[in-house]
């Protein structure tokens, strides 16, 4: 893992509240085995009138925007944990919202997409931009930044201190501290093969 401390890019305004993960990534594409081509069918309804055929959506826009600026409540719904790959295999860095779904927002940083939240006025100045914008999220000192302006977002401090340290990934911080694992495991009363007593 990399340690994140800023993200920089074009953003785009995905305009709506309660945009749910069925939104971001509809169920019918959850049936594959590994999520290498989830970016291609996220918001796959509201991207496309059919396959290949696309609508005016501000993510299909060239070149494509890497950090989301949301309404209140992105990402809620189910814990599938294929919307935020989703969103990562199409490219975005980053999001920044009046609020998450707390599931979603969890499953996000573990894959290194900071989700910040702002204040409703923060919120409004980012919305009267034009977009495509190009934003910048700076992680040591919680502010975004653009057209000469800098602004405050939020952010717990252990998301903050695990982006900041790249130590985000669980399952990367448990293959690091296999041996450990295994020392704690071999102390127990249960009987695990890989020990020796």
């Amino acid at each position: 893992m990399n340690a994140i401390t800023s993200v920089r890019g074009l953003s785009c305004h995905l305009p709506g509240s309660d945009i749910d993960t069925d939104q971001i990534i509809p169920a019918r594409f959850l049936k594959q085995i590994t999520f290498d081509h989830l970016g291609d069918q996220l918001f796959f309804d509201q991207r496309f009138s059919s396959p290949g055929t696309e609508r005016s959506h501000p993510l299909n826009h060239r070149p494509k925007p890497s950090i989301i600026v949301a309404d209140e409540n992105f990402g809620c719904g189910s814990s599938r944990e294929h919307a935020p790959q989703a969103l990562k295999k199409y490219g975005i860095e980053a999001i920044l919202a009046l609020s998450f779904g707390p599931i979603f927002q969890t499953n996000c940083q573990q894959l290194g997409i900071p989700c910040l939240t702002l204040s409703p006025e923060v919120h409004n100045e980012l919305k009267q931009c034009v977009f495509p914008r190009h934003l910048e999220i700076c992680l040591e000192s919680l502010q975004v930044s653009w057209g000469g302006r800098s602004k405050a977002v939020f952010l717990t401090q252990r998301f903050q201190d695990d982006l900041l340290a790249g130590t985000y990934d669980p399952l990367e911080n448990l293959m690091k501290n296999a041996d450990l694992a295994e020392q704690i495991h071999c102390k127990t009363e249960l009987p695990i093969p890989s020990c020796n007593r």
